[in-house]
């Protein structure tokens, strides 16, 4: 069942829209995400974030993917803790 619904959304995406009711988590900003993501806008992920944290996560990321980490289930990577 799975798998044919994930073939009938990746072939009809628009129907994902008329069969979801609006989410709703009670975080002004995630549903601000959810909102801007139902209407095809790419959300800024940094918003709510102070000038410091932003450069932090910036610097973070940049390290973040200069490393080979597959373990999705394993720690967080050493340059996470460093910075943080």
């Amino acid at each position: 069942m799975t798998e044919f619904w994930e073939d009938y959304y990746t072939n009809n995406p628009k129907e994902i829209l008329r069969d979801v009711d609006k989410f709703e988590t009670g975080d002004p900003i995630i549903d601000k995400w959810e909102e801007e993501i139902s209407k095809g806008i790419i959300p800024d992920l940094t918003e709510g974030m102070s000038d410091d944290q932003k450069e932090k996560v910036a610097r973070w990321a940049s390290k973040a993917s200069d490393q080979e980490v597959y373990d999705i289930g394993g720690s967080i990577p050493e340059t996470y803790r460093e910075e943080f």
